[in-house]
C-alpha cells in the first residue's frame, strides 16, 4: 500500500459539485458553533441548578407550596421548576 504522499497529484481540478461535497463534510465553523452552543446550554443548566439549590429558594418554595415541607416533595417541586425554567430559557435563548 502506497502512502498518500507518494500518490501522483490529480490531473484535473475539482468540479463545483465535488467542492460543495467537501465543504459540507468539513464545516469546521459549524462544528465549533454547535460545540459552543452546547457548552452555553450546559453552563446555563448548571447555573440554574445552583440557584435553585440555594436555601433561599427552599424557603420560597415551602411558603408557596406548603405540601413541600417533606424533603422528597421539595426535591420534586424543584425538579419541576428546574425543568420548566430550563425549557423556557433554552427555547428562547439557546435555540435562536
Amino acid at each position: 500500500m502506497d502512502p498518500i504522499a507518494n500518490l501522483p497529484p490529480p490531473q484535473e481540478h475539482a468540479s463545483s459539485d465535488e467542492l460543495e461535497i467537501l465543504d459540507s463534510l468539513f464545516k469546521e465553523k459549524e462544528v465549533r458553533r454547535e460545540a459552543l452552543s452546547e457548552f452555553k446550554e450546559s453552563l446555563g443548566a448548571t447555573a440554574l441548578f445552583l440557584v435553585l439549590s440555594l436555601p433561599f429558594f427552599d424557603g420560597l418554595i415551602k411558603r408557596a407550596i406548603p405540601a413541600t415541607e417533606t424533603g422528597i416533595l421539595l426535591m420534586l417541586a424543584k425538579g419541576v421548576i428546574f425543568f420548566l425554567l430550563f425549557y423556557i430559557i433554552s427555547r428562547s435563548y439557546f435555540h435562536k
